[in-house]
């Protein structure tokens, strides 16, 4: 990879790699996608023109925000997959850090719970699939990928795991149409 101006990585106290942008008399802004990944270009762009970089929400400064208001983009993405399908009562969703561990849980509320789950973690957290679901559906995701569960209902972001996730998101694609 091609090392680009003011960009730097470095791994957190959580073990995971992590990309910033520091030039003098501009602010420090922590990419939320990897170089390669899609937005990432985005984001380095408006860094380097000196505007707020807006992929995914990202935020500029130091650090994430820890007050998170309804405004919040996982929040707003959970609303419109909720939207495409009314009258489903629950829904098994698929979220984690880029990079970072995957959460299959199980919500009816998956707007807030996106909320309160971004709240408490340190990293940005995506969406990466919500499909209508119950508990039978999430166990099955659960028994699925049980060689690669790290705790309670967070998973390792292995080829394997990602391929459920894809397939997920296909399914929900299918389930609106």
């Amino acid at each position: 990879m091609k090392k680009l101006p003011y960009v730097s990585s470095f791994v957190d106290r959580h073990g995971h790699r992590r990309f910033r942008f520091r030039r003098t008399a501009s602010p420090t802004h922590y990419f939320q996608n990897h170089p390669g990944e899609p937005g990432f270009e985005e984001e380095y762009e408006a860094c380097l023109a000196g505007r707020p970089p807006t992929s995914d929400g990202a935020s500029t400064g130091g650090s994430q925000p820890k007050v998170v208001d309804k405004s919040m983009p996982i929040v707003k993405q959970a609303r419109r997959e909720m939207a495409k399908h009314p009258g489903v009562s629950s829904f098994v969703y698929f979220v984690g850090p880029s990079g970072g561990p995957v959460k299959i849980g199980l919500a009816t509320s998956p707007d807030r719970r996106m909320k309160d789950l971004q709240i408490g973690n340190h990293a940005r957290l995506r969406l990466w699939a919500l499909i209508p679901g119950d508990s039978n559906d999430e166990a099955e995701f659960h028994r699925q990928l049980s060689d690669f569960k790290l705790t309670g209902e967070w998973f390792q972001p292995t080829a394997e795991v990602m391929s459920v996730v894809s397939n997920a998101r296909s399914l929900a694609n299918v389930a609106k149409g």
